[in-house]
């Protein structure tokens, strides 16, 4: 669960045609690479220029309000002999323990140098297994109700580690509430705060160009956003003609994760776009993955790998257009649908485990068009919850595997 609630949007206020360039630099006010991305994209000589991205204006207001609500505070080169794990909650989080604070406005806030913050996300698994590989055992102690047997290993921790000069960096963050959490643990030797304002600055410098000297057009499609992490969708405007009065159209997604340590990505997806509904297929991460940069290169790097963006964008799409020929010289639609259903039932993934029977019950009506396939496919789209964002791209993996790659086969 998120430590705010996500926000996610679908459709954007038509008043909402764009943004000046000038105002992207809110996403960046507070980023240590601030002078560094307005001299490599040369800001300045283009800040008066307009991005026509219809639904950027609410995209980026959306993310500064989310970034009010909370405080972002991290604990660089922290020795692990300064943190211990005090105790496992009631739900299953730990509360660590941080000694030594050299970070003035923790020290301000707590009015102390030793402070402790409930785990969020993996952090709890990170710290316990990634470090002790204690925390399955733990989950036994606490599961049985041994709390005597947890707190004796928990000082016996405490102990072992009392010279362990390891350093990581903790990324903490204050809820509304004021409630403090350890919601990542990274590298302290190569890890660099490529937050969601830096990858959504970047990515908007970015299609600006695409706009201005390539003739593309999109539109901000969905947002999907929580403190940590997020993803935005940008549809491509131009579409492709497919089955009956359907088309297809190509869209790029944004995702950047501050909490793990994973690459910013640039993903590309496929909408098959009905009269009513939409369906969306994500290819597998080596065809999809556009572009992506890791959180340990350089903003001059970053640069030189996001303006190869148009030719990226070029290739995925001739690549992989002609795969939507397949579905429509299918000869047995039912088949699909079937083949759908079987995906479903023996698929493994623990996100989208709760959803398998919806989905199932939403395949049952049989087909005998493509069209009409189709038509019940995107019905799936609605059953997943904004929260499970791993879940609904799981399945529409599934999706392409049986729409188009298991046609490739035959």
């Amino acid at each position: 669960m998120s430590i705010l609630k996500r926000i996610s949007l679908k459709s954007f206020p038509n008043h909402d045609q764009g943004i000046f360039i000038k105002d992207l630099v809110k996403l960046i006010e507070t980023s240590e690479y601030k002078s560094d991305l307005i001299e490599v994209f040369n800001v300045e000589a283009i800040k008066n220029q307009f991005i026509e991205l219809p639904g950027a204006t609410t995209l980026i207001e959306t993310i500064l309000h989310m970034e009010e609500r909370v405080t972002k505070l991290d604990l660089v080169n922290t020795q692990l002999r300064n943190v211990r794990c005090m105790k496992i909650t009631e739900n299953n989080q730990a509360i660590l323990e941080f000694t030594n604070v050299a970070n003035e406005d923790l020290i301000k806030r707590e009015r102390s140098d030793m402070v402790y913050a409930e785990t969020a996300y993996s952090v709890r698994q990170d710290y316990l297994n990634g470090f002790f590989d204690i925390d399955k055992y733990l989950s036994f102690l606490k599961k049985s109700n041994y709390e005597d047997l947890i707190e004796y290993n928990l000082d016996q921790l405490k102990k072992k580690t009392k010279d362990d000069i390891r350093e990581y960096n903790f990324r903490l963050v204050y809820d509304e509430e004021g409630k403090l959490f350890t919601r990542a643990i990274t590298s302290s030797a190569v890890y660099k705060d490529y937050n969601i304002g830096f990858s959504v600055f970047v990515a908007l410098i970015q299609i600006h160009n695409l706009i201005q000297n390539h003739g593309e057009k999109f539109k901000v499609d969905s947002l999907n956003l929580n403190e940590s992490e997020i993803s935005v969708v940008f549809k491509n405007l131009e579409t492709y003609q497919f089955l009956d009065s359907s088309k297809i159209s190509f869209a790029l997604e944004l995702t950047n994760d501050e909490i793990k340590r994973e690459a910013v990505k640039f993903s590309g997806l496929y909408k098959i776009n009905l009269i009513t509904s939409d369906i969306t297929l994500k290819p597998d991460e080596g065809k999809a993955n556009i572009l992506s940069f890791k959180h340990s290169s350089k903003p001059v790097t970053v640069k030189d790998k996001i303006s190869e963006l148009n030719i990226s964008i070029a290739e995925f799409i001739s690549e992989t257009i002609d795969d939507f020929k397949l579905i429509k010289n299918a000869k047995k639609p039912d088949d699909l649908r079937l083949n759908l259903i079987k995906r479903a039932k023996f698929a493994g993934d623990s996100d989208f485990k709760k959803y398998k029977s919806d989905i199932i019950k939403v395949l049952s009506t049989r087909v005998s068009t493509i069209f009409q396939l189709l038509e019940i496919v995107s019905k799936t789209e609605t059953i997943f919850s904004d929260e499970d964002v791993q879940a609904k791209d799981f399945w529409r993996f599934k999706l392409y595997q049986s729409l188009i790659e298991d046609l490739k086969k035959k």
